[in-house]
């Protein structure tokens, strides 16, 4: 039995908190792939174009109001959850074509060579591994409406 209006949450990132430690990097990739290669990770930590090595940016999937990822997607292979609020890609659906990708606006999905399909944040089933290993707590899980709030703000 679901929830009623259960709360929406999404990641959210704090630039001013970030040391760039890539601690959420390997705990990503570690809790998906049980290694430490930074090209599988589904949230990347990159140098500020405008402060490189002193702030750091975090690109990770945002899980949209409204994905292009999903409107995207000629095999229909990306969804929404109404409950959750969370895109997920059905990887028996997907044909691999990088759609989704050129989409996204950080163009967050990514090729699995391996297996061929797109792949992206899960968000760890609710316990989002990169937010739970942030050392600093540049990361954070807060409802959506929240994150709204904080962003319409300033961050504050």
């Amino acid at each position: 039995m679901s929830k009623a209006n259960p709360i929406q949450e999404v990641i959210v990132f704090d630039p001013e908190k970030c040391t760039g430690c890539t601690y959420c990097m390997i705990a990503c990739t570690f809790k998906h792939y049980q290694s430490t290669d930074f090209e599988r990770s589904f949230i990347r930590i990159i140098d500020d174009p405008e402060s490189p090595k002193v702030r750091f940016i975090a690109i990770h999937c945002a899980h949209c109001d409204d994905p292009y990822c999903l409107a995207s997607c000629p095999a229909e292979a990306i969804v929404k959850d109404v409950e959750s609020g969370l895109v997920k890609i059905n990887t028996s659906k997907c044909i691999g074509c990088m759609a989704c990708q050129i989409a996204c606006p950080t163009s967050n999905p990514r090729f699995d060579q391996d297996r061929r399909v797109m792949l992206k944040c899960d968000f760890c089933d609710g316990d989002p591994q990169c937010v739970k290993f942030c050392t600093t707590g540049a990361l954070q899980k807060i409802g959506r409406e929240e994150a709204r709030q904080k962003f319409s703000r300033g961050m504050g």
